[in-house]
């Protein structure tokens, strides 16, 4: 990747990421409808799988009903993931955790915001 390059994440939606907003947990795009979001992300190398987290409340977006507590984990395959959450809108990004993990498990890096 050249200096500066920007990698996007998707066709149509949005989302790109150069390597300061890839180290910095900030490159991630998104997709999706009510109540429901499937984001890409980028992540360093040394980043085998990355565990989301949303506590209870609203949904976000236009949808106004609550859900539950919401935590997955998805394995990175090329330094990329993709995973579909239940969450839209400003309940996307925050309140919420992202933690990346090695694979033997150990924590790199927790974010307290996508």
């Amino acid at each position: 990747m050249q200096p500066g390059a920007r990698v996007p994440l998707q066709p149509a939606g949005g989302g790109a990421g150069d390597a300061a907003e890839i180290e910095q947990g900030s490159a991630f795009g998104g997709t999706g409808g009510f109540g429901h979001t499937t984001i890409q992300g980028l992540v360093p190398d040394g980043v085998a799988s990355v565990t989301l987290h949303y506590p209870a409340g609203k949904i976000g977006g236009c949808d106004r009903r609550h859900a539950p507590a919401f935590t997955t984990t998805t394995n990175v395959v090329g330094n990329l993931l993709s995973v579909t959450i239940p969450r839209g809108g400003n309940r996307l990004t925050a309140p919420m955790t992202m933690t990346w993990r090695a694979a033997d498990g150990d924590i790199i890096k927790t974010f307290h915001r996508l």
